[in-house]
């Protein structure tokens, strides 16, 4: 199969690169010829195997490695890269100031590519993995610096949806989709869609929630840790006193929403709720009561909620299963509290 296909997209000099936007249903032959019925499907499931966002970003990177190869005059189709051009590769890189964990995106880009297109895997070779673990110890991580929403900093926000929000249907839309975030741990992938597409495949559908007087029942079909989808319940608890609860903002919002399915959080005129609308909204609020929104990102919501239950003195397993957390993944998102 190596060599074979790949996703297409034109180069400047009309060859083939092994990518594309639609990937499988737009792949072909590196030569130009048409795929085979069993080539298509193979490619499909290659690139089935990695979650979509990890897709696209190594779709990104094997495009511009692929352009640097062409500009290079060594690009030929059919023909495997070599170790000698993904060290070049990556040197021009590291010389432009690409981060240590950009430059692993890019390796890992084209180990998948190379292994799955040829068989091959020049980034398997040592100088390129003793490189890229010498600039990773050059340049150590600076640690998460994304600040907590924590319950009292949530309490503020909603209060503030209130003057900044144009309608109460907005209000109450933002009010529970916040509240679903900081009380499930959500990732945003798991409360809103990435786009505007109703048939977006992210974010919590209508039929993914059960609203009953104590509890608000919501389905994961996939996350960040659950390629397979698997899935998930979890379950958020009515907080029994004022201000966010679960259960009392999904009911308010329910009350206003459109008969309709699909995703769960929308506008009023049915288009859904986008993680940029989320995080524009949530950052706005944020500055409204006086802290720095480009300290916080949506993921702060699901960095808050493990915050809040260790400073409540919730044991580990407690903290662990309300996030879905592995082994101790869950103390890299406990913050000092301010």
């Amino acid at each position: 199969m190596a060599g074979q296909f790949g996703p297409a997209c034109r180069l400047p000099d009309g060859t083939v690169s092994l990518i594309g936007a639609g990937c499988a249903a737009a792949a072909a032959a590196v030569s130009g010829a048409p795929l085979e019925y069993w080539q298509r499907e193979a490619i499909k499931g290659v690139l089935s195997s990695v979650a979509p966002s990890t897709l696209r970003s190594y779709n990104k990177a094997w495009l511009d490695f692929t352009l640097f190869r062409q500009k290079k005059g060594r690009f030929k189709p059919g023909k495997p890269p070599s170790e000698s051009e993904v060290i070049e590769y990556l040197v021009r890189l590291h010389d432009l100031g690409r981060a240590p964990k950009t430059l692993n995106i890019h390796s890992a880009a084209i180990s998948f590519f190379s292994k799955a297109l040829f068989s091959v895997d020049p980034c398997a070779h040592f100088v390129v993995r003793k490189m890229l673990e010498g600039w990773r110890r050059s340049h150590p991580p600076s640690g998460d610096s994304r600040r907590p929403i924590t319950l009292d900093i949530l309490m503020q926000l909603r209060s503030m949806l209130r003057v900044i929000c144009l309608s109460r249907y907005e209000t109450r839309l933002f009010s529970s989709a916040f509240s679903f975030a900081f009380f499930g741990a959500l990732r945003i992938g798991e409360v809103v869609c990435d786009n505007h597409q109703l048939t977006s495949s992210r974010g919590l559908r209508l039929e993914d929630a059960s609203l009953s007087s104590s509890e608000v029942v919501l389905k994961i079909h996939s996350s960040k840790t659950d390629q397979l989808g698997r899935g998930a319940l979890v379950r958020l608890q009515a907080t029994g006193r004022a201000g966010p609860c679960p259960v009392k903002d999904a009911r308010r919002f329910l009350s206003l929403r459109q008969k309709m399915p699909g995703p769960f959080f929308i506008h009023t005129d049915g288009s859904p709720l986008t993680k940029h609308q989320f995080t524009r909204v949530m950052r706005k609020a944020i500055d409204a009561i006086g802290l720095p929104a480009r300290a916080y990102a949506a993921h702060s919501f699901r960095i808050g909620a493990a915050t809040t239950a260790a400073h409540m003195g919730l044991p580990a397993e407690r903290i662990m299963d309300m996030g879905r957390w592995k082994f101790n993944a869950y103390k890299g998102y406990i913050r000092k509290m301010r």
